[in-house]
């Protein structure tokens, strides 16, 4: 690969992070402050610790972020209400690659 080529995919790849950093930042303007994880089958959010049935969230906002032009296979922002508590939060999925068995 030569030096223009390089610099042409870091040039991508920094956009493309510019780019997801102010939808995330934009989201927590507007409310989404918690971050969650899973953990099994459930939704950790990660600054109370608390568990949360996936059920029973509402997915207000997707995005998805597809990086393939840089060989990865992308990701999702979710933004995320838990209703009843009136939780709000962001959930990044990271798509996994497939496998043989």
């Amino acid at each position: 690969m030569d030096t223009s080529s390089t610099d042409q995919l870091l040039d991508t790849i920094v956009q493309e992070m510019a780019f997801a950093a102010n939808i995330i930042d934009g989201l927590h303007k507007r409310g989404y402050n918690h971050n969650f994880e899973l953990i099994g089958n459930k939704l950790m959010c990660v600054e109370s610790r608390l568990c949360f049935r996936p059920r029973d969230f509402w997915v207000d906002e997707i995005y998805q972020f597809n990086q393939e032009k840089v060989g990865l296979k992308g990701y999702f922002v979710y933004a995320l209400r838990e209703p009843a508590n009136d939780t709000m939060g962001i959930f990044i999925a990271h798509i996994v690659q497939d496998f043989q068995l």
